[in-house]
């Protein structure tokens, strides 16, 4: 009785397994890391300063990386179109240019194969002539071949001025009004010729 006390106390033990006692070693472990830390807490400071300068290094490198792939990206696409330019050139047809003569209509002169013609586009097209003078023939040809000779030499030098571009451009529109007043020339003859056919 002498330890005896009015109010009733009961104790309940929990029974302990092998898992707890190695989850208790575990916690342990993890509070002795916690405690070696904090001495150097110094250390997690400079830490901090160098990840900020870190991630302000990333930033700059995913900037360049993106600046070289956006120009790597025009270079490709620079290089394929000539390419596809240069093999539109090969092929057995051809547009060696045109002149525009009013709202949706031109004349173009189109070379397949061996042979130039001068048509006329508009709501249909239609064929205007064949050019069959030979020199006519070789000064079209020969001043489409150094057009494209010009394009593939611009692309090995800066372009400092376009005034080649604006000859070779000048003399192809001469040589184009040149064809298209002995174009208007034939027509006369041939409308006069019909007249006199028709008069007899």
């Amino acid at each position: 009785m002498l330890f005896s006390s009015p109010f009733v106390h009961s104790v309940h033990a929990n029974p302990t397994n092998v898992l707890d006692w190695i989850e208790e070693d575990a916690d342990e472990e993890k509070q002795e890391e916690v405690n070696e830390l904090e001495p150097n807490e110094t250390d997690t400071v400079v830490e901090q300063v160098s990840s900020s300068d870190s991630l302000a290094f990333n930033i700059v490198r995913m900037i360049f990386a993106l600046l070289l792939v956006l120009a790597l990206i025009f270079v490709i696409s620079k290089l394929l179109g000539r390419k596809n330019k240069l093999f539109n050139q090969v092929k057995a047809m051809e547009n060696l240019g045109g002149i525009n003569v009013g709202t949706n209509k031109s004349i173009q002169i189109v070379r397949i194969g061996t042979k130039l013609y001068l048509i006329g586009v508009g709501e249909n097209v239609e064929l205007l002539q064949e050019i069959t003078e030979k020199e006519l023939i070789d000064q079209l040809m020969m001043d489409n071949s150094s057009e494209s000779q010009d394009s593939i030499l611009s692309m090995f030098k800066p372009k400092t001025d376009g005034d080649t571009n604006r000859n070779s451009n000048t003399d192809f529109k001469k040589l184009f009004s040149k064809e298209l007043t002995k174009l208007k020339q034939n027509r006369e003859k041939l409308v006069a010729k019909q007249k006199e056919d028709h008069h007899e």
